[in-house]
């Protein structure tokens, strides 16, 4: 009997222990599982999301379905997935507009709501003209704008965007006067400066990158020099103290379990880890940087504070 006992006992505490991991939830994922991407296909945004996912959804035994929901500065995709239920269906590709976004308007949303999944890469921001530009640096640059104020256009992708943040802080601190112009993204911008319409853009890297010999960059807007441009100095180095992510990571709807949470974790891990990444990185000119739930949630109450003195600075800030 004693022994009858003990082995029902063992039973129970196994089944009991199950209930407690990851093994316990061993159906999930049964079906498809959906990211948005607040961005048209084909960007950089898109294509970072779209390789890694095809090398995730190995992993997670189900495939992984990219659905692009472009406008209003990422919010469209960002309300959609606050909405749905937190059953890991249903995730986002959050960029930083996702946190500024509070400061800038009323949104149906709280970023600081968010599971946090996985930090995956961060982008760098530049300032490009045209390779006929006189300019050879911010400094330059600012000095001219001076001697003719508001008589050099600067394109961002539109009121709020990363650029538009950069460009106000820098005319604050270098004393510029820039008249900027707003576009609907950064390859427009691209065509803009190569075609000698636009004077200056603040530009993804991987977008100044692809405009070649035809366009120069004045400086970079990160803590260190990128290894694409090695001979381009930061905002830092010329004296200015500004430096703007471009950070892309993965959230889900608030509440979903942990055990989700980690399944999704292993799987991007994984991904991560695959050679073919650090080359993705390399050509879309993005850095790594992971970071897991804990460490992405305690990274995004920080950054939400961050976007909110920024914002503020602009004068953009929601009264």
């Amino acid at each position: 009997m004693r022994s009858l006992l003990l082995n029902r006992r063992q039973a129970l505490l196994a089944l009991a222990a199950a209930a407690h991991t990851p093994l316990a939830l061993a159906a999930w994922p049964e079906r498809p599982v959906t990211i948005i991407v607040s961005f048209p296909a084909g960007g950089v945004a898109d294509v970072h999301m779209r390789k890694i996912a095809q090398v995730a959804e190995k992993r997670l035994g189900q495939p992984i379905v990219i659905e692009n929901r472009p406008g209003a500065l990422g919010l469209l995709g960002a309300n959609a997935m606050a909405t749905a239920k937190p059953d890991g269906y249903t995730l986002l590709q959050a960029t930083q507009n996702v946190f500024r976004a509070p400061a800038l308007g009323k949104v149906q949303f709280d970023p600081l709501e968010f599971t946090y999944i996985m930090g995956f890469a961060d982008g760098y921001t530049g300032l490009f003209v045209p390779a006929s530009s006189p300019w050879k640096n911010l400094r330059e640059l600012a000095e001219a704008s001076r001697a003719k104020p508001e008589g050099i256009s600067c394109g961002t992708t539109g009121l709020g965007s990363s650029g538009h943040l950069i460009l106000a802080d820098l005319q604050q601190k270098a004393q510029a006067k820039l008249t900027h112009i707003p576009y609907k993204g950064a390859p427009e911008m691209g065509v803009a400066i190569v075609g000698g319409h636009l004077d200056a853009a603040f530009l993804p890297l991987a977008v100044g990158l692809q405009l070649g010999d035809k366009a120069k960059a004045l400086g970079i807007f990160t803590e260190q020099r990128s290894a694409q441009l090695p001979n381009v100095r930061t905002a830092r180095e010329q004296g200015f103290d500004i430096v703007s992510s471009g950070s892309f990571g993965l959230v889900g709807p608030k509440g979903m379990p942990p055990q989700i949470v980690n399944a999704l974790r292993e799987a991007f891990e994984f991904a991560l880890n695959d050679p073919s990444h650090d080359e993705l990185l390399r050509q879309i000119g993005m850095v790594p940087w992971r970071k897991g739930p804990s460490e992405y949630t305690a990274w995004a109450i920080q950054t939400v504070v961050a976007e909110r003195r920024m914002v503020e600075a602009a004068g953009l800030l929601l009264k």
